[in-house]
């Protein structure tokens, strides 16, 4: 790719999106005029090559080479531990500085916009993976799937190689799936998938299914998190019953997110139904996680029990409109006995003082005010179902429970059909990737 195009595309997304101003679009064609001036310029200079700048080289077998480099002799050279080292002749198709290539990946990145979207930074992390700047891709990406780990475009946009990954293979395959779930466990949302990759290439798959089972009890919440992703990706609806039980009960949120998905990789809503149940627990803890379950799931069909559940939130909290919190009386005090008189009776001429014993009370009576925990209890609890709702539906009528079922009242029935249809579009069409 030569200079021209990254800044074509710069005038290009000016000119087809709407994000830019008028004068941006009215600027678009001196901004390709400007690279096409740049373009004239980016001939081969022998002067500029044989000075020792950090460069970018693209090989002929397909590798990158990014760091200090220049041209003498009519070869390339790489400086690295062991001073300047020659690479063969006609080894590099490509080389481009690497501070031109920031230049532009950052001219891309303002033309997204000060808020892109996922479909907008995987387009530049590809750019970036052609022109040799990795590190910068993989930061685009772990972006996206930290907040979609099954988008499918970033999934597509990942190279064979792009991260250094311990085989999975070897004399000891125990000990080696071993190094692939630690660095898994460690690495970020791009390298997980690509030790899954690795992972696929291990030839005892009932032995990666039972590591992988026994990763779900580790103490550390990144191995977890690891080993319920991996399950989704590898084999959807294997270890079920304890996916179920992790994305509702962990207590990590990141591992209740990570089951919820592996959960909702089997593509069958009956798997939804554990966790809506769940909903009707006396536990407020757990109704809590299972209405983010279903949210992090992102099945639409949890949108109805949801609503359903919404409902009775929000008649649990508008049962007193006063909002008068619970009031009681505690007494502190003691008693003290005491003759207060004496009744004086006469009997066969003899006269008989009979005493009269009463208590004295001291102390005081206190009003207490109780806030009941409920009302914090519901609050909270109906602020995350609204968020799974906002998740699975794309809409945001409002933040509170009366305009969510007011936006239910008018197009719920709508929702409901959709779903009925076999072929709604509203259904899962992205496959899930399978070992």
């Amino acid at each position: 790719m030569t200079r021209f195009e990254p800044l074509a595309l710069l005038a290009f997304t000016f000119l087809l999106t709407g994000t830019a101003s008028a004068q941006e679009r009215a600027a678009a064609p001196a901004v390709l005029a400007a690279a096409a001036q740049e373009s004239s310029a980016d001939a081969p200079d022998a002067a500029e090559d044989a000075r020792a700048r950090r460069r970018v080289l693209h090989l002929s077998s397909g590798g990158v080479v990014r760091g200090k480099t220049r041209f003498k002799d009519g070869r390339w050279e790489v400086h690295g531990r062991a001073g300047w080292q020659a690479l063969p002749e006609g080894a590099v198709t490509r080389a481009r500085v690497e501070r031109d290539l920031l230049r532009e990946s950052e001219r891309l990145a303002r033309a997204n916009g000060d808020d892109p979207g996922a479909t907008e930074r995987v387009r530049l992390a590809s750019w970036m993976i052609d022109q040799g700047l990795y590190a910068e891709a993989v930061s685009e990406l772990d972006r996206v799937l930290s907040v979609d780990p099954d988008h499918a475009a970033a999934l597509a946009a990942l190279p064979p190689r792009l991260i250094a990954v311990p085989s999975a293979t070897g004399d000891d395959p125990a000990a080696a799936r071993a190094a692939v779930y630690t660095f898994g466990a460690g690495a970020s949302p791009t390298g997980r998938e690509y030790a899954i990759r690795e992972l696929r290439r291990a030839e005892d798959w009932d032995a990666v299914r039972a590591e992988l089972a026994e990763e779900l009890r580790a103490q550390s919440l990144r191995r977890r998190s690891f080993a319920a992703h991996a399950l989704g990706r590898l084999e959807p609806g294997a270890e079920l019953k304890s996916l179920l039980m992790h994305a509702v009960l962990d207590p990590s949120e990141e591992a209740r997110r990570a089951s919820a998905q592996a959960v909702a990789a089997t593509d069958d809503p009956a798997v939804l139904i554990p966790i809506i149940r769940a909903l009707n627990s006396s536990s407020s803890r757990v109704r809590t996680q299972a209405a983010e379950a279903l949210g992090n799931a992102r099945m639409e069909h949890a949108v109805e029990p949801l609503m359903a559940h919404l409902s009775t939130l929000n008649a649990a909290q508008s049962t007193n409109p006063a909002r008068r919190v619970p009031h009681g009386n505690i007494f502190v005090g003691r008693q003290f006995a005491y003759i207060q008189d004496f009744d004086v009776e006469v009997a066969q001429f003899q006269a008989v003082a009979d005493p009269q014993v009463n208590v004295l009370i001291e102390g005081d009576a206190l009003d207490a005010g109780v806030h009941s925990i409920g009302e914090y209890r519901f609050t909270y609890e109906s602020r995350v179902v609204r968020g799974s709702l906002a998740q699975l539906t794309g809409e945001n009528p409002g933040y509170t429970n009366r305009a969510w079922l007011d936006w239910w009242d008018e197009h719920g029935g709508d929702w409901t059909a959709t779903l009925a249809r076999p072929d709604s579009e509203g259904a899962r069409t992205e496959a899930t990737p399978a070992r």
